[in-house]
């Protein structure tokens, strides 16, 4: 599960800010659900998220991270259920906008999205 969820360095994180704008979400409001596919990835930038596998605990991700990005470039679905546990600012990051970075000039979002979406052999 794991293996599709990145914690991102600053410089990267202030970057993908810029194509996408944050949506505050208040606490035990669900973003995902285990099983369906994704129509966007998800940053989180303040706030926590509990990640759940049938009902039961599997992560908790704090601010910085990064995930459902691979899910959503290769239409899977998760496996995992995304729930908000404190108050949260989450970017979307939809198919058409990683399509636009990848074709923009932003050269340190484009080699990270590279380097994301080539490791999930998209």
């Amino acid at each position: 599960m794991t293996d599709t969820i990145f914690r991102l360095q600053p410089a990267i994180i202030e970057r993908l800010k810029s194509y996408a704008p944050p949506l505050l979400y208040s606490i035990d409001q669900a973003i995902h659900y285990e099983g369906h596919i994704p129509i966007v990835g998800y940053l989180l930038l303040e706030g926590q998220i509990k990640l759940t596998r049938n009902d039961r605990l599997k992560l908790v991700l704090e601010a910085g991270h990064l995930f459902g990005l691979a899910e959503l470039m290769n239409g899977i679905s998760f496996d995992f259920t995304a729930k908000v546990s404190k108050q949260s600012r989450i970017c979307y990051l939809d198919r058409s906008t990683v399509l636009e970075i990848m074709e923009s000039e932003d050269q340190l979002s484009r080699q990270f999205l590279d380097s994301v979406l080539c490791d999930q052999n998209v």
